[in-house]
């Protein structure tokens, strides 16, 4: 047991920092409702005690930070390079997410190395029913 970890994986639904617009339609979280949900997550992400967390729908890498730390996951890595919000980001330019969130990744594990995956590979490309080949992942 000694060399065993849990893996875990969740969809944050629109995690962004407050007052951030991230849809048109979607009024920006106010302060309180952050800190509402920033601390329901953290929460359940310190019941889990994973050791990795996928996260699905971040807007901001900042938020996803201040999820780690509410969780206690002191010591813990976290990356979101398509919701980055350092304004040497090569891919938002500290902007965050732009147009569709991103994916994060919380890890008690160094990251010692990460790619960004756009193009799926032909052998698992399909066609989605009454559209097109699916050959590029979107997230």
């Amino acid at each position: 047991m000694a060399n065993q970890f849990t893996i875990a994986t969740g969809d944050l639904l629109n995690f962004a920092l407050p007052n951030r617009p991230y849809y048109d339609n979607a009024s920006p979280y106010t302060p309180e409702q952050y800190h509402t949900k920033l601390t329901g997550l953290g929460t359940v992400f310190q019941g889990l005690q994973a050791a990795i967390i996928g996260c699905q729908e971040v807007w901001d890498e900042d938020a996803l930070i201040a999820l780690s730390q509410q969780a206690g996951m002191t010591g813990f890595h976290v990356t979101a390079p398509l919701a980055s919000n350092q304004p040497n980001s090569p891919y938002t330019q500290g902007k965050g997410a732009q147009g569709t969130p991103a994916l994060g990744l919380i890890s008690r594990f160094p990251i010692l190395k990460s790619e960004l995956l756009s193009q799926i590979p032909t052998l698992a490309q399909i066609q989605i029913p009454d559209s097109t080949l699916y050959t590029n992942f979107n997230r």
